[in-house]
């Protein structure tokens, strides 16, 4: 497992999945053999190539790519999902080059209108195509389970029984909607305060960018030479029964009303305070707190509000590693070399 964790940068791939369900409410690691990755094994004269070993693969999806019952009531009661993967054109043709002639016909602008929604950030990009794969597990009416790979109903790559004899993909929620199948955005609850702190230093910025220079108000008519004063702003004006004429004098703009920063400042505490991360896990302990048991109970607090977070990744990287031995216990046909650290970090 050490060896699987290293080889495939495990700590990485989960971290992002943890991520995107923190964010998106949930995450998705999909765990399926590559036969084209590995490393070479022998080689086929006929067809010109190398065959490879094959290699498990780790691959996180979006709620964006992933579809099955929302409705069912856990994951271990789904009977299909559908993943969509986007893939590069000219590597399908190469190797399904019987649908060569529908892969280059084929053309995304031709979906229906949700659909044409939801795929128009890749419209610009036509060398990306989206592959759809459909896992059905074995049940009591498909004993064999079901595995189809296609691109639209015209153009199927792949449709036979499924191999992996499961579901192979690991879900990561960390806030579950109660009898529903998706998860709660738990960061998402950021996003108002922070939008309105950045108004809030956008208004400071622009004013100090607009105001930052000094301004001097000038009387038409007196003798100032620009130059004299400096690179500052000049803004002329007609005196009323000023005496003598009128003086220059400084016009300060560059006031920030205070109201601002005390606004900014309890928007940071409502942040702190929706997160849970407080100051004492941030390195920024709260004023007065000086105490190693406060300290203590703080970093405690922190912990146990992100508990939920934690056990759903410890279930979703344990059941992600399973799939992957069983997925390299049934695919890898050839011995694998593998690394061993003693207590003293050698091979």
């Amino acid at each position: 497992v050490e060896n699987m964790v290293t080889d495939h940068n495990l700590d990485l791939i989960f971290d992002n999945a943890l991520e995107t369900a923190l964010v998106l409410g949930a995450a998705y690691v999909a765990v399926t053999w590559d036969a084209g990755k590995g490393y070479p094994v022998t080689a086929d004269l006929d067809a010109g190539r190398l065959v490879m070993s094959g290699q498990v693969q780790f691959e996180v999806f979006t709620p964006f790519d992933v579809f099955y019952d929302f409705q069912a009531k856990s994951f271990n009661d789904l009977d299909w999902i559908v993943l969509r993967r986007r893939m590069n054109r000219a590597d399908l043709i190469a190797q399904h080059p019987d649908v060569k002639e529908d892969l280059e016909k084929y053309s995304e602008d031709s979906l229906g209108s949700l659909e044409a929604y939801l795929y128009d950030k890749y419209e610009e990009d036509k060398t990306m195509i989206s592959v759809f794969e459909f896992y059905h597990k074995p049940t009591a009416a498909m004993p064999a389970g079901r595995l189809c790979v296609y691109v639209n109903k015209d153009i199927v790559i792949f449709d036979d029984v499924n191999p992996y004899e499961c579901i192979p993909v690991s879900p990561l929620m960390p806030e579950p909607v109660i009898n529903t199948l998706m998860g709660y955005p738990m960061y998402s609850e950021l996003l108002p305060a922070q939008e309105m702190l950045d108004s809030s230093f956008s208004t400071v910025a622009s004013n100090q960018s607009a105001f930052g220079v000094q301004s001097v108000l000038i009387p038409k008519g007196s003798d100032i030479n620009v130059s004299d004063v400096g690179e500052l702003k000049f803004i002329q004006f007609t005196p009323q029964n000023a005496q003598g004429g009128g003086k220059p004098e400084a016009l300060s703009l560059v006031r920030t009303p205070p109201e601002i920063f005390t606004f900014a400042d309890s928007l940071h505490k409502h942040l702190v305070e929706l997160s849970g991360l407080n100051g004492a896990v941030r390195g920024t302990p709260p004023a007065g707190v000086t105490s190693g048991i406060a300290l203590s109970s703080l970093a405690t607090n922190a912990i146990e509000f992100a508990q939920g977070a934690t056990r759903a990744y410890s279930i979703c990287a344990e059941h992600a590693v399973l799939l992957s031995m069983k997925a390299t216990k049934k695919f890898g046909s050839d011995e694998m070399l593998v690394y061993m650290l003693g207590e003293d970090k050698e091979t």
